[in-house]
């Protein structure tokens, strides 16, 4: 069941169509290969301005620290530290 075949100046008119076509613009393929250029050129350059914003950037200023001064004299407070240790024997059912 083939598709019945056109008479030979509708054939000629759509082959001379086609070439037209394939005369005036670039293929499919070569449009996208050409915009994955594009982009990996595009985000390189990104990523490289982005680099030396960073190296170019300022070092924050360095900061003085105020001296340092003694805690006003108090009276000692007493600490009393208590340990209690318990020694609780179980079985292997967790039964004291």
């Amino acid at each position: 069941m083939n598709p019945p075949v056109p008479p030979p100046a509708e054939r000629d008119a759509r082959l001379a169509h086609l070439a037209d076509r394939r005369a005036a613009g670039g293929s499919l393929a070569r449009n996208a290969a050409a915009s994955k250029v594009l982009v990996t050129g595009l985000a390189t350059a990104g990523c490289l301005a982005g680099v030396a914003v960073i190296a170019g950037a300022e070092a924050p200023p360095a900061t003085v620290a105020a001296p340092a001064t003694a805690p006003a004299a108090t009276a000692p407070t007493s600490i009393t530290d208590t340990t209690l240790h318990q020694v609780t024997v179980v079985d292997e059912q967790g039964v004291p």
